[in-house]
């Protein structure tokens, strides 16, 4: 264990879409990049003629015939960050560590750390260095003794704390105990906290998250006429050579920034439940222009593509067809207030009442103009009314980093000092059973 009243240390926090580090007692990240590692193809003398160009028919580019791939190893010739990944390339093919929320390449996470280590100027490689790295709630144990392996055995960290990132989210507002509501890029989820411990058994999850409304968005331009060509090159036309996961990659940044300039979650009146029309001086009056110069008008139903995350089974109050909001296979509706509601009716009387008193929004998809207002109202309508429902927001910036933000708090504080888990605590237990013991 670490003593003393503070320990120079780094918050890391692995999002499906981005990745937060820092040091800890500072307000905000130092270092956001995105959640992609980057490989070079390599084209063949047959490929080189660059100006060979197709007309685009699906929105996406196809595979180089005969293209070689150049295998990279982690912390070596991967290429990170948004100067290397977001500016336009037709030599990449992108990688994801985080698939359905949980890992599926540690190499790639290695690579994601060292960059970061790299980016905050940590001496000799973040050897001896205190590490706070956020874990998503319904994170195997297996996930957390493979992150403990990699902090000690790869970068020789000299301390390691694995926190849950719902727990993290809470601090972020000062709260122990309440209901984290993450909209997050690859799924949206209710995670009750009761005195700083998850409670797993309630934890409430959906696929649905900003990655699917993404898709929605893309789904509307389809039946627009519309395709989304990048910037630089004619309209219509796409580069032959393209990696597919390039080009996907691009293409669902301009489709999450549709998302967020043209979308809201439209407010219900509580008199009669009747869902407020959108105002004259809303984003449905304008244009969005796609980065290859085409306008696109935006009509109601672009504008509430986010109602899905808030409706039920039935559709009713929204635009979008009842066949997207049907139930899932466990007969669970995927709609926020429901998981919401689900989870605090399966947990004790007793604590109910704090649990509805700190319903917490987080996560980028929590931003949504009318998100804290309609959630407010969708469970006042459907908790007994001797229960108050009090939803906790912060800005906006600080919805994203939630998880970060409460992380560097709490890795800052003189008081949670001694819970570091040492390396030689480590050596000495294993990683097995140090995370058993300490951190599940």
């Amino acid at each position: 264990m670490y003593c003393g009243d503070e320990v120079f240390s780094v918050v890391g926090d692995l999002g499906t879409q981005s990745s937060r580090f820092g040091y800890a007692g500072e307000d905000l990240p130092k270092v956001v990049f995105p959640s992609a590692i980057g490989n070079v193809v390599h084209r063949t003398g047959s490929e080189e003629d660059g100006d060979r160009k197709k007309k685009s028919t699906g929105g996406a580019s196809s595979d180089v015939e005969g293209a070689v791939v150049a295998k990279t190893k982690a912390n070596t010739s991967g290429t990170l960050g948004e100067a290397n990944i977001g500016i336009r390339r037709t030599d990449l093919e992108l990688s994801f560590p985080l698939i359905n929320g949980h890992v599926q390449d540690w190499d790639a996470v290695e690579c994601i750390w060292a960059h970061a280590f790299e980016q905050l100027s940590v001496k000799e490689g973040a050897k001896g260095v205190p590490y706070m790295y956020a874990l998503p709630a319904w994170a195997s144990r297996a996930e957390s003794q493979k992150s403990a392996e990699l902090a000690f055995e790869r970068f020789d960290l000299g301390a390691l704390y694995l926190a849950r990132s719902p727990m993290l989210s809470a601090f972020s507002t000062g709260r122990s105990s309440g209901v984290v509501c993450d909209c997050g890029a690859g799924s949206t989820s209710a995670v009750p906290i009761l005195d700083g411990y998850v409670l797993n058994q309630l934890v409430g999850r959906s696929e649905r998250g900003g990655d699917w409304l993404d898709g929605k968005v893309g789904e509307w331009l389809e039946s627009r006429k519309a395709k989304i060509g990048l910037f630089g090159f004619e309209r219509g036309t796409i580069p032959e050579y393209m990696p597919t996961t390039y080009w996907r990659f691009q293409e669902q940044r301009v489709l999450r920034d549709v998302k967020e300039s043209c979308c809201l979650i439209p407010q219900v009146d509580s008199d009669d439940g009747a869902v407020f029309d959108i105002e004259e001086n809303d984003a449905e009056k304008g244009a969005y222009e796609l980065p290859d110069g085409t306008r696109v008008k935006a009509d109601k139903t672009l504008c509430r593509i986010p109602e899905l995350l808030m409706v039920r089974g039935d559709g009713a109050g929204c635009s979008i067809s009842p066949a997207d909001v049907s139930p899932s296979r466990e007969g669970a509706f995927h709609d926020l207030p429901s998981m919401v509601y689900t989870a605090v009716e399966k947990a004790d009387v007793d604590v109910r009442k704090e649990l509805l008193g700190n319903v917490i929004l987080t996560g980028g998809g929590s931003c949504f103009r009318g998100s804290s207002e309609r959630l407010q109202y969708e469970l006042t309508e459907k908790v007994p009314v001797a229960y108050k429902v009090k939803i906790v927001t912060a800005t906006p910036l600080e919805r994203r980093f939630s998880a970060w933000i409460g992380g560097s708090i709490l890795a800052s504080l003189g008081s949670f000092q001694q819970l570091w888990l040492s390396k030689a605590e480590y050596e000495e237990m294993g990683a097995e059973l140090a995370c058993k013991k300490r951190f599940h």
